[in-house]
């Protein structure tokens, strides 16, 4: 692999308080460790891009601009079950892994945004057994173990017809009543003597992600199976029991639980620990390291966020907090607000000049009732063009008088010649996101940057302190 790149950054996309991006947080770390045996240096966040390094993308079907593959060195992770018996993904997200460099868990994946011939550019990866779910942790023998049948996942209409077969013939099959992800889901799967797998959808794609993750726990995967593996899932052929969904309350009854399957469980586990994909992973990066050097235009923020009234990264801004454990792009003071030109260095864009007049948006996250961050308000009127947008969310039932004061009074800012004026006023809920008046947590205000008129701007001259003669 001479001459190819030897930095990646694994980015994982998560909206706000969207808590199901978690699920991919264990392909990730999988990647990441593969990587690093292969001798890539290997960074890891949320939403964020690094500009020199590949960028390896997991749940980029959850918001990615398209624009950010020409700003970036990216590679796609696909991990959705795609095509007419699949997951239902927007044409939005086919559409960007057509353009983009991808790798895949699947074969059959690849005819949903790729013609037949560039299939085989696709690189596939698969999940084995994880060493670092294991090491450590009290293998409790599996007749000891207080749980008997786990299931993990979302319940999709076919699982739940499945589950409730179960329960009808007095099967009883465990199942978190909370959204787990990660170390607390796992404690589970290591207390369960079982944990079923059942196809989400209609397509035979086999969940290699979550046997990787059961079995690695060391705990046994009892799953249906519903047509060839492939190529990059074999290594689950002989160390998986496969159920027939058609009949699938007799190996319960007759079977599961018994000094045989328990024997042949531990059997399995114990071939499985053997299951080896670093010669997959050698293959896939000897393709993506050499396909780009780096990005193929210059990115650039149009916008900027102040990260730690939020506690929420925002891609497609540049992110800045006096709070590093919150790792913005920029640090800045607690009381800090820029003046331009400001001249930052950012690990994702290198180094950024920010002129009068740049930025198209600034948002300042949630203001706490203690007072308006004036200072920003004057940078704000500095950096945006005329048109552009100041947003911050504001305590609900909180008089939205004193921002129309601060407005009005724009000259204390400094500015005698543009201001700001309240353009909307938009409940949302405790996550950010707009919603109806009934779940509202706190409103999103949204100022705009116009010029003044000339009797705003006399306003101004005989209000200042200052003598304005020009």
């Amino acid at each position: 692999m001479t001459g190819t790149a030897r930095t990646a950054h694994l980015c994982l996309v998560q909206p706000e308080g969207y808590v199901h991006s978690l699920a991919l947080a264990d392909p990730l770390q999988y990647v990441k460790r593969q990587l690093e045996r292969l001798g890539v240096q290997v960074t890891a966040g949320k939403n964020r891009l690094v500009k020199h390094s590949i960028n390896f993308v997991f749940g980029a079907h959850l918001g990615f601009e398209q624009r950010w593959l020409d700003e970036f060195n990216c590679v796609l992770v696909n991990l959705e079950q795609l095509g007419t018996d699949g997951s239902a993904m927007p044409s939005s997200y086919l559409d960007l892994l057509r353009r983009a460099t991808v790798v895949d868990y699947h074969e059959d994946n690849l005819t949903a945004y790729r013609d037949q011939r560039a299939t085989r550019g696709v690189p596939l990866i698969p999940f084995g057994f994880a060493p670092y779910l294991y090491e450590g942790f009290v293998d409790v023998p599996l007749d000891q173990r207080p749980i008997d049948l786990l299931f993990i996942g979302s319940l999709t209409p076919r699982r739940v017809r499945v589950l409730q077969e179960l329960q009808q013939h007095g099967i009883s099959v465990a199942s978190p009543n909370a959204v787990l992800y990660g170390p607390e889901r796992d404690r589970l799967v290591r207390s369960s003597k079982a944990v079923l797998n059942i196809g989400a959808y209609d397509s035979p794609r086999f969940e290699q992600v979550r046997a990787s993750i059961v079995m690695s726990c060391g705990t046994p995967l009892l799953s249906e199976r519903r047509g060839p593996l492939g190529e990059s899932a074999a290594g689950y052929e002989d160390v998986v029991d496969w159920l027939d969904i058609d009949d699938i309350a007799h190996y319960f009854l007759n079977e599961f639980g018994s000094p045989t399957q328990l024997s042949r469980a531990e059997e399995q586990l114990d071939r499985f620990r053997s299951h080896e994909c670093i010669d997959a992973y050698a293959d896939m990066w000897s393709v993506v390291a050499t396909q780009k050097s780096g990005p193929l235009q210059e990115g650039f923020p149009n916008a900027v966020h102040v990260i730690e009234r939020s506690g929420q990264y925002r891609p497609g801004a540049l992110n800045v907090s006096s709070n590093e454990n919150l790792h913005p792009d920029v640090l800045v003071g607690p009381s800090e607000a820029p003046t331009t030109p400001w001249v930052v260095d950012t690990q994702r864009w290198g180094k950024v000049v920010i002129n009068e007049g740049a930025l198209s948006h600034i948002t300042l996250g949630f203001v706490e009732l203690g007072g308006l961050p004036t200072a920003w308000f004057s940078a704000a009127l500095s950096m945006l063009r005329d048109g552009g947008r100041l947003s911050f969310d504001w305590p609900l039932g909180r008089d939205v008088a004193p921002v129309e004061a601060v407005c009005e009074r724009h000259w204390e800012s400094g500015h005698c010649f543009e201001r700001f004026e309240v353009l909307s006023s938009i409940p949302c809920d405790v996550n950010g996101q707009p919603c109806d008046d009934t779940r509202a947590d706190r409103l999103r205000i949204t100022l705009t940057k116009r010029p003044c008129t000339d009797q705003e701007t006399t306003r101004a001259r005989s209000a200042a302190e200052g003598l304005l003669l020009t």
